[in-house]
């Protein structure tokens, strides 16, 4: 929690961001994850198509140690774990749509 508040505070990381999406090397559930994705969903559990694979060893997939998050408003269209075969990792996509922050009413 401190390393992170550190980050925000240097502006190294966002305090608010609208994706995170990465290589954490935790698998799910863990209270480092839990406070870094605070108030976000998993993008795998909200996208319209996709999987929610395993993400590691890249060969023969047996732990999710790679992890996307959301925050609530934006959609998710697909989220898709994929093999690049330049990793031992499994890579992540995603294609989102980022709510408009404009709330004025339109002509």
């Amino acid at each position: 929690s401190a390393s992170i508040a550190g980050l925000v505070k240097s502006n190294l990381l966002v305090a608010q961001p609208d994706v995170l999406i990465g290589d954490c090397n935790i698998p799910r559930g863990s209270a480092s994850l839990k406070r870094l994705s605070e108030d976000m969903i998993a993008a795998e559990s909200i996208a319209v198509s996709g999987d929610n694979w395993p993400t590691w060893p890249r060969a023969l997939p047996l732990l999710r140690i790679d992890h996307a998050w959301v925050r609530a408003a934006t959609e998710v269209s697909s989220y898709h774990t994929f093999d690049g075969g330049i990793s031992d990792h499994r890579g992540q996509a995603i294609t989102i749509t980022i709510p408009s922050s404009n709330t004025s009413p339109q002509p």
